[in-house]
């Protein structure tokens, strides 16, 4: 512990309790619990992050919630090539999440009552190498309880620029970015040694081991929603990837909400964004106190507010007040129309050279030749667009 303290006072991150080299624990100094606040917040932070771009989070969580303790996991790059070492370093954070989980019953002795109970836990995960830990942390949650069944507490869970599958070059951008200049190349030589035991042998490597766990009812039955955060510039993580887990999830049964940043590259959506970003964490999180405290001004209080602060929950609010809006909207253009008619009928009536027009018209063979013409030229050009 000695070790961390000197890095933490001065270094980015706060002076945290080093439980293992790659896993830490922050208490805050204000004991003053927050019934809106999360109790525990869980940080799996993405392969080798450095503190300074971990204490972007950190900081924002501890103004954010300044009674929750936050809970730090890394992802050195030996995560990636020993799982033995990874779980020793992991172990640790179990009995943390435990205590938070023994302080309260778990959600199966409640029946419907869990119902009505908020959550106490936040897992904000970052990039597949946040993903995996958390996977891993799962399978030793599972096996340190005695009774054979998982029971986290209740959670909601964000999952940022994650989860993703095998993609070569992609990888390739993951594993040299934590890289020696000098060395990456080598990371080509890990890819394909990866490749080369588990594709063609059909094996289930890391990330689907991953893939799975983070969709499993079974594993993560106290979750009470989770968020997608991701972006089609990523060139780490494919976004229809993180769709496609995000889909699956849902049809398992996860409450889920995919929130896409157009511009963002990897974990860099809060550097895009940081007011939509912050406010959607806060919004996840705060999911069960917007329905018990907003519905009752709804008519009133969030008329303005529904349309720029968009949520699941309150996209049923600003659904219900938009359409009145709407409704004027198209009267009026009913309305501008109308006179257009008006002038139109009045240059009929006023020229009275009309019924000359009418006389010419009996000879019907002379007319019929110059309405061809134009007509044909005005077939032209509409295939193009349909081609098009």
């Amino acid at each position: 512990m000695a070790s961390n303290q000197p890095a933490g006072a001065a270094g980015p991150l706060p002076a945290m309790q080093e439980l293992s080299p790659t896993t830490f624990l922050y208490d805050p100094p204000s004991s003053v619990p927050d019934p809106n606040s999360p109790k525990l917040v869980a940080i799996f932070s993405w392969m080798s992050a450095q503190d300074v771009h971990i204490a972007k989070y950190t900081s924002r969580y501890m103004a954010m919630y300044p009674s929750a303790s936050i809970l730090l996991v890394k992802c050195p790059f030996i995560h990636t090539l020993s799982t033995r070492i990874s779980k020793r370093q992991i172990k640790p954070a179990v009995p943390v999440i435990r205590s938070l989980a023994d302080s309260t019953p778990p959600p199966a002795s409640s029946g419907t009552g869990t119902g009505q109970r908020a959550p106490q836990l936040l897992f904000h995960v970052f990039s597949n190498g946040g993903a995996t830990n958390l996977a891993k942390f799962l399978e030793l949650y599972a096996d340190a309880d005695r009774a054979g069944r998982l029971e986290l507490p209740l959670h909601v869970t964000l999952y940022d620029s994650c989860p993703g599958g095998f993609h070569w070059m992609r990888s390739y951008r993951a594993l040299s970015a934590s890289m020696p200049r000098i060395l990456a190349p080598l990371a080509h030589v890990f890819i394909g040694w990866f490749w080369l035991f588990h594709v063609p042998l059909g094996r289930v490597g890391f990330f689907g081991k991953m893939w799975a766990a983070l969709r499993q009812k079974a594993l993560l039955g106290s979750e009470r929603r989770r968020a997608y955060l991701y972006s089609k510039e990523d060139e780490m993580i494919y976004w229809g990837d993180v769709e496609r887990h995000a889909e699956e999830s849902a049809e398992a049964g996860f409450k889920v909400r995919k929130e896409r940043f157009d511009g963002s590259q990897h974990v860099a959506h809060a550097k895009l964004d940081s007011s939509r970003y912050w406010g959607l964490v806060r919004d996840v999180w705060d999911g069960d106190l917007v329905k018990k405290k907003v519905e009752p001004p709804t008519p009133t209080t969030k008329s303005a507010d529904a349309p720029s602060e968009p949520t699941p929950e309150n996209g049923s609010e600003a659904a219900d007040k938009t359409p009145e809006s709407v409704k004027t909207a198209p009267e009026s253009p009913q309305a501008a129309p109308e006179p257009q008619k008006a002038k139109t009928e009045s240059p009929k009536a006023s020229p009275t050279p009309e019924p000359t027009k009418v006389s010419p018209e009996p000879p019907k063979p002379a007319p019929p030749p110059p309405e061809i013409a134009p007509a044909r030229p005005k077939r032209q050009p509409t295939p193009p667009p349909t081609i098009q």
